[in-house]
C-alpha cells in the first residue's frame, strides 16, 4: 500500500505539493514530502501555476487575475482580516466545527 501511495504522489506531484501545504498533512504525509522532494526544482504542473498572457489575463478565459482590494494605509480594526491563520489556528477552528457538528447530531 505504501509504495501504491509513493508511486501515486511521484506521478501526481501537484496532489503531493497541495497536501503538504495543508495544515492536517494526513496520514501518509511522508510519502508525499518524499514526492514533493524528489521532484525539487522541476517545472510545477499546470494546477499550481497560472497560465496568463503578457496583459496578466487569462488564456482560457480572458479576465484578469484577481488581487485583493487591501486598504492603504492598513486601519488597525480591519488588519485581522488579511492576516494569515497559524496552522494552530486551524486546527482550533477545526476543533470547535466538530465539536458543532457532534452537538447538532446529538440533538437529533
Amino acid at each position: 500500500y505504501l509504495e501504491q501511495l509513493s508511486k501515486k504522489y511521484e506521478e501526481y506531484d501537484e496532489l503531493a505539493a497541495l497536501l503538504m501545504a495543508s495544515p492536517d498533512g494526513g496520514h501518509d504525509a511522508e510519502q508525499a514530502k518524499s514526492a514533493v522532494n524528489k521532484k525539487g526544482g522541476e517545472q510545477t504542473g499546470k494546477m499550481l501555476t497560472l497560465d496568463v498572457d503578457e496583459n496578466k489575463r487569462s488564456h482560457t478565459t480572458k479576465r484578469a487575475i484577481p488581487t485583493p482590494n487591501i486598504p492603504e494605509p492598513m486601519p488597525p480594526n480591519l488588519a485581522f482580516m488579511f492576516t494569515k491563520i497559524s496552522p494552530e489556528q486551524k486546527m482550533y477552528m477545526w476543533n470547535i466545527y466538530t465539536m458543532i457538528f457532534t452537538l447538532e447530531c446529538l440533538n437529533i
